[in-house]
């Protein structure tokens, strides 16, 4: 029994603008984590310090 092929549909294309928008959303979002992460990381060495003293 043979399988029937599906045909190929290209999903909706993104104009250079859509992607280039895209792009930057997707920077911006991982700078956003790394910074909320350095920010943890600062105020648990904070912390240490001050239960430290």
């Amino acid at each position: 029994m043979t399988q029937k092929k599906e045909p190929y549909l290209p999903g909706k294309r993104l104009s250079k603008d859509e992607q280039t928008d895209l792009a930057a959303r997707e920077i911006l979002q991982d700078e956003r984590v790394a910074r909320e992460e350095k920010t943890k990381r600062l105020k648990m060495a904070r912390l240490k310090r001050e239960v430290d003293q």
